[in-house]
C-alpha cells in the first residue's frame, strides 16, 4: 500500500493498494468503540494501467485528491443554495 496524504496529520488520503489499477480516497473515522478505522469513500480507475513510475503514482495519486476536493466543494456549494 502507498498513501497520499495532503498534510500531515490528515483523516483524508489517496491509497493504492499495489497491483490494481484503482485509486482510493479514505477518509479516517472513529469506529464504534472510539477507535480510527479508514474508509473508502471514492474510486477512481488509473486509464494508463498499472504506474510506471513512482512519479507518476504521485501525479495521480495528486491530481484525484484535487478532484476531491473540487467535487466536495462543488456538492457543499449546491448543498448550500
Amino acid at each position: 500500500m502507498l498513501a497520499f496524504y495532503p498534510e500531515e496529520g490528515a483523516t483524508e488520503r489517496i491509497v493504492w493498494y499495489g497491483g490494481e489499477t484503482q485509486l482510493h480516497y479514505e477518509v479516517q473515522v472513529d469506529d464504534y468503540k472510539g477507535d480510527p478505522t479508514w474508509i473508502a469513500r471514492e474510486t477512481q480507475t488509473l486509464d494508463g494501467g498499472l504506474p510506471t513510475s513512482v512519479k507518476e503514482l504521485y501525479t495521480a495519486m495528486c491530481e484525484f485528491y484535487q478532484e476531491i476536493i473540487c467535487l466536495y466543494r462543488d456538492w457543499e456549494t449546491d448543498r448550500k443554495s
